[in-house]
């Protein structure tokens, strides 16, 4: 049984969660218990122990501290999630919409005017 990571908790229950840096093997281990099987981290540096965990698929973005991520990344992360999910289910939110929505779920995120910027493009691409 492995113990919760960091600020764990799940944006669309089952299928997406956020989490900060998994920092030891038991992080990994709670994770797949939850039924995880993707790992996409976003730092520049990769997670700690991430191969203590074969079960789990670790994909990585490289996103810079506070900085936002190219349309390139974007794309890239919905790629990863639309095939894991298989069936790429998505929920289809207004730009602004969506922002509240993680604000909520998930307090602290989207930190800057930047990070925001990147959303609101994404949105209109995807229009």
């Amino acid at each position: 049984m492995g113990v919760q990571p960091p600020n764990f908790s799940w944006v669309l229950p089952g299928r997406l969660a956020g989490l900060a840096l998994p920092r030891l093997p038991t992080h990994y281990q709670f994770l797949l218990d939850q039924g995880v099987r993707h790992l996409v981290s976003l730092t520049e540096r990769g997670p700690p122990h991430s191969d203590s965990c074969p079960g789990l698929t670790l994909h990585r973005l490289r996103i810079p501290d506070f900085c936002s991520p190219g349309p390139e990344q974007i794309d890239r992360f919905v790629k990863i999630v639309d095939e894991a999910n298989a069936r790429g289910e998505e929920r289809g939110l207004a730009a602004g919409d969506a922002i509240a929505e993680i604000r909520r779920l998930r307090p602290g995120s989207i930190e800057t005017y930047e990070q925001e910027k990147a959303v609101f493009q994404f949105y209109q691409r995807r229009k």
